[in-house]
């Protein structure tokens, strides 16, 4: 009777599982969003150089900062319609750490500058 219970929910959540992974992308943050996901974003683009006049503690993904974080998108080789996905956050927060910057990144700020 086990087997058989663990099989019946098996199969009932096996839709679930494949509109889950069939899913698109999930928008983290876009413009007009506040919160810890646009700031790392804001930082992680000011880091970069592409926002060079951030506030401090800037929460809010204004429309003003969309070029800016465009134009990092399109460096990246990212989805450059100023929208990030969660693929494209996980990149981006990976990218730096807070409070330190690796050779390896310090090389890829130069590259970026020299596009």
């Amino acid at each position: 009777m086990r087997k058989l219970m663990v099989a019946v929910l098996f199969f009932l959540s096996l839709p679930l599982l494949v509109y889950a992974l069939s899913e698109p992308d999930v928008i983290v943050t876009k413009p007009g969003d506040s919160g810890y996901d646009a700031r790392r974003i804001l930082e992680v683009a000011s880091e970069l150089g592409y926002l060079e006049e951030l506030p401090l503690n800037e929460s809010v993904y204004r429309e003003t900062y969309m070029d800016a974080i465009k134009t990092m998108e399109r460096a990246l080789q990212l989805t450059d319609d100023g929208v990030i996905y969660l693929s494209e956050f996980v990149e981006l927060d990976g990218l730096l750490h807070e409070g330190s910057k690796s050779e390896s990144v310090q090389d890829l700020i130069e590259k970026l500058h020299d596009l």
